[in-house]
Formats: C-alpha cells, structure tokens, sequence
C-alpha cells in the first residue's frame, strides 16, 4: 500500500505530464485560453482529489479526458456558449505566424467549430483532434456509439452550411457592410 506522499508525487508527476496534453484538448474545446485553462484547473483539482480512482483506472488519460468532457459539457464555471470574443482577444498572445495557409485553415475551421453546439463540438474535437474511434469517445461522453456518429454526422452537415455561408455573397457583403460601420478596410476576395 503507497502512503499519502507517494500518492501526492504520483498525482503531482501525472498532472504535470498531462497539462500540456489537456490545454491543448481544452483549448479546442472552448475556444477561449482563459476558458480553458479554467476547465484544465478544475479538471486538474479533481484529478489530485481522486487521484486513487484515477490511478486505479485501465486508462488514467481516458478517465481524467472523460473528467474534462463532463466538466465542459456540464458547463460549470465556464463563460457562457454565446458569448462573443474578438479575434484580437483571442490570437493577442500568438506568436505571427510564419507558415501561411495552414495557420489560417485551422484558425478559420476553429472559429466555424466554436459555433456548433457543445455536444457536437466535443465529439468533433475528439474524433479529428484527439483521433478518438467511436467507442472511445462514447466512453468518453457516456453515451451509445450510435449516438457518437449522429453527432459527428449532424456537426460535419452543420459545419458544411456554415462554410458555405462564410463564402455566400450575401456574408462578404455583410462583412464589407461591418467594416465600413467600424471603419475597418474590408479585404476584397
């Protein structure tokens, strides 16, 4: 049997390892680095709580990722869905990026994911980000598989729309129509 101490140095040696791992995983999922640090706290204080569930557990990573999903889909402490964050806000403390494209690809798919609902966003995010099958991530929500791939199905068709409406005329137009109102120059495409 480990004593306290040892248990504190294994749960102390363990969030240490996952932390870049979940900042990551709950950066996708929130879209906001304060949000997310906040879920990887709160997900990190349960963890050090519970750490002798969590080191009994087959998989400590799966566990304390199904730990983290439940405290984002529960939604507790966490800045509301709808709340609107400027794109300044949120790349400020990002290094320019120097690769072209790809930068502004993921950055662009990102801003389209955040506006899913969180279920299907979650589910997305582990599937594409985490490379999650199907029953790991039904493990992962407590739910049926089936219900995985309606959602992964029902957020890829939702994603569809809202890429076609950011390349409509109408969405260009709207984005000329706010620039001028904040005396942005618009980019012409």
């Amino acid at each position: 049997m480990l004593g306290r101490g040892q248990h504190d140095q294994e749960a102390t040696a363990y969030v240490t390892a996952a932390f870049p791992r979940l900042m990551n995983l709950a950066g996708a999922l929130t879209g906001n680095r304060h949000d997310a640090e906040d879920l990887v706290q709160d997900t990190m204080a349960n963890v050090l709580i519970r750490w002798p569930k969590v080191h009994a557990a087959a998989s400590p990573d799966a566990y304390v990722r199904r730990m983290m999903v439940n405290r984002f889909l529960s939604g507790k402490r966490l800045r509301s869905a709808k709340e609107l964050v400027s794109h300044d806000a949120v790349t400020r403390d990002r290094p320019a990026p120097t690769g072209g494209g790809d930068l502004e690809a993921r950055d662009a798919m990102m801003t389209l994911l955040w506006r899913l609902p969180r279920v299907q966003r979650t589910v997305l995010v582990l599937r594409f980000y985490e490379d999650l099958a199907d029953a790991q991530i039904a493990e992962a929500l407590g739910t049926r598989e089936a219900t995985v791939r309606s959602n992964v199905s029902r957020g890829l068709a939702k994603l569809r729309v809202l890429m076609e409406d950011e390349h409509t005329p109408e969405s260009t137009e709207r984005a000329q129509r706010r620039a001028v109102a904040s005396h942005v120059p618009a980019i012409h495409s």
